[in-house]
């Protein structure tokens, strides 16, 4: 985690990043369900508990313990348009990133459209019972679940409206008390209203742009707690998360309840050979390689007590050629010092 140096105080910032297209999609759709189903539960991963909350710069779970969460975007559950929600790939997803990555948490993209229609007037008990089905199936295996507000697919709405806090409402009714679910309460904001000022404003208090009226973050925060959710909550930043520049000068209130979050970051090199190492540590090769070319790698909010760089994470294929370039000089220069290559 970082902080912003805009605010007196330092504010939990979190890093989640991008959408991963195709997971277990494209690069597993030989595997059967049952395939996945099969496979071995993984040992030694480090699953985290809740309730979660925010302390300082860290989020803590269950304990006291520092809350680290990686893992991977589920898909399926935020359909397009004219499409229809399918519970079986997100299972699929969850089982093969529980099975073959040892994540501790999936973030879970719900269409908002799809529970609450374009307004926010109409309900679907059936898509909430196929999303309970699939955070169960997460649940089941230890991990925490974020549920994601997505927008993207369908209803296209670029920001906070009322449908948004209809559709917070039902879930706060029916995953509000649940210690390992978070909230991630709008994907990607993305409301132009007409200058960077502007922007945050409407994006913390909320307004009216070309006709339509957003909820502003922090009015949304204060709604779903009303509504009885005591989660933890993940809040992107403004520009489709990919900054929060001016986060600390435009705060959405409950500091122990909100992680700030921005996606898509750059960064240098050896972080994406760091990630990669904890991967192969994992004993995660083999997945690695099989996912290679539909996955991107997804690390969400983490603690970073070595100041580590943020990686750019492109896709997969090509953090696994960086890292093993990165392997190959390192080998290179120990071929000069042959008892170092022999111990390494």
């Amino acid at each position: 985690m970082r902080f912003s140096r805009t605010s007196t105080r330092p504010i939990a910032v979190g890093v989640a990043v991008c959408l991963a297209a195709g997971f277990l999609g494209g690069g597993v759709a030989s595997a059967s369900i049952g395939e996945v189903a099969k496979a071995p539960a993984p040992t030694n991963c480090r699953k985290a508990s809740g309730p979660f909350k925010v302390s300082g710069i860290k989020v803590l779970g269950a304990k006291g313990k520092v809350f680290v969460p990686y893992g991977t975007t589920v898909t399926g559950m935020a359909p397009g348009t004219n499409d229809s929600p399918d519970p079986t790939s997100a299972e699929q997803q969850i089982t093969g990133a529980y099975k073959y990555w040892c994540v501790n948490t999936v973030r879970i993209q719900v269409s908002q459209e799809s529970l609450v229609g374009k307004s926010g007037a109409s309900f679907s008990s059936g898509f909430l019972a196929q999303l309970k089905h699939v955070v169960s199936v997460a649940e089941g295996y230890g991990l925490v679940v974020v549920i994601s507000d997505q927008t993207e697919t369908a209803g296209l709405q670029p920001g906070p409206t009322a449908a948004t806090a209809s559709f917070w409402q039902h879930l706060a009714k029916t995953f509000g008390g649940s210690k390992q679910v978070i909230f991630d309460l709008f994907n990607e904001p993305r409301v132009a209203a007409g200058s960077t000022s502007r922007d945050w404003q409407v994006w913390q208090r909320g307004g009216t742009v070309k006709g339509v009226a957003y909820i502003g973050m922090k009015s949304l925060v204060a709604d779903v707690r009303g509504d009885g959710a005591r989660n933890l909550f993940w809040v992107e930043g403004p520009f489709s998360a990919s900054t929060l520049a001016q986060a600390g000068s435009h705060l959405v209130g409950d500091r122990a309840g909100v992680v700030y979050d921005i996606h898509h970051p750059g960064g240098a090199h050896d972080a994406a050979v760091n990630a990669l190492t904890q991967l192969f540590g994992a004993r995660l090769q083999a997945d690695l390689a099989r996912y290679a070319t539909a996955a991107e790698i997804i690390v969400l909010p983490a603690v970073n007590p070595r100041y580590i760089p943020l990686t750019s994470f492109t896709h997969a294929s090509e953090l696994v050629e960086q890292a093993l370039t990165a392997a190959r000089t390192a080998l290179a220069a120990h071929d000069t010092h042959p008892a170092l290559a022999r111990a390494s």
